[in-house]
């Protein structure tokens, strides 16, 4: 695989048609505005990918352009964590997308169980809650694993089966699938990943979600469910937000909190975003809500 570095896009756009086709693209926040991308997406990889630098969450003009954009991937920092840059460019090039151990560095332990009720969920939160303070997680951070814990479950044995068209006061549905937490510290993030098998989350219903709750100023809508506030106020709480999905197979949504974060420190919005596609039973791949 050959790497190449160019100062403006103009100078890789001119170079692009002359080299194998880019399976990943670097954008930081000026380049991905520039006159030139259109040609440069065209001649990528069919399964190429961008990553872009540099752009916020909290910009909702950005938020709403990712709908329209293979924008799956961005990071705020202009100066970004090696190890996020590399775990996201390993992913996008091996398939291999699942798993929380990917974000935590090398001998962190994760705890693992499966949740399938009311009561089985209130005691793993318990559980990530008592796990989060032994590992010294700031009061603020705390409630926020705790209430993101919460949330993610919800959307898992829930949410996610209603999804897939499994009403559970019917009583012909299948029982739901339990899902799977998991959860771990390496001293610098914590770690909670859950897993749910129906594989529904979709890219644009993330996104769509996000701005429709900003624009109700964080107040749930009339008749509304599944993830619509919930993706507002877990993005609201985490420094990462990772969602990895294989269509009607599973989905698993990883969240990570900054253990160093002081209160004065802490984002209104994670710090970035990566939405992972892997190819599903058929072979073929999410491409994300186009309606």
């Amino acid at each position: 695989m050959t790497v190449e570095f160019f100062d403006t896009l103009s100078d890789a756009a001119n170079t692009a048609d002359g080299l194998e086709s880019p399976r990943l693209l670097f954008l930081d926040q000026e380049s991905r505005k520039h006159a030139d991308l259109p040609h440069l997406l065209q001649v990528m990889d069919a399964e190429g990918k961008v990553i872009i630098i540099g752009e916020s969450l909290a910009d909702n003009d950005f938020v709403a352009l990712m709908r329209q954009q293979p924008f799956d991937n961005v990071i705020d920092d202009a100066e970004p964590d090696e190890s996020e840059l590399v775990v996201t460019s390993v992913k996008l090039l091996s398939g291999d997308i699942f798993g929380l151990d990917k974000y935590l560095s090398w001998g962190a332990q994760l705890q693992i169980s499966e949740v399938d009720g009311y009561d089985n969920k209130r005691d793993a939160i318990a559980e990530v809650a008592e796990f989060a303070k032994q590992v010294g997680a700031r009061r603020k951070t705390l409630a926020q694993i705790e209430n993101v814990t919460d949330e993610l479950l919800m959307n898992a044995i829930y949410d996610a089966p209603a999804a897939a068209g499994n009403d559970p006061k019917d009583a012909s549905s299948e029982a739901p699938k339990a899902a799977t937490i998991s959860y771990g510290c390496d001293g610098r993030y914590f770690g909670i990943s859950v897993v749910d098998y129906y594989g529904e989350l979709k890219k644009n219903t993330i996104l769509d979600n996000l701005l429709r709750a900003r624009e109700s100023g964080g107040r749930p809508r009339e008749g509304s469910s599944g993830a619509g506030l919930g993706i507002y106020f877990v993005l609201s709480s985490v420094s990462r937000y990772i969602a990895n999905i294989q269509e009607g197979v599973k989905t698993e949504v990883i969240c990570l909190f900054d253990m160093r974060a002081t209160g004065r420190e802490h984002s209104s919005c994670a710090s970035s975003m990566h939405i992972f596609t892997a190819p599903n039973h058929d072979g073929a791949e999410e491409s994300g809500d186009q309606d």
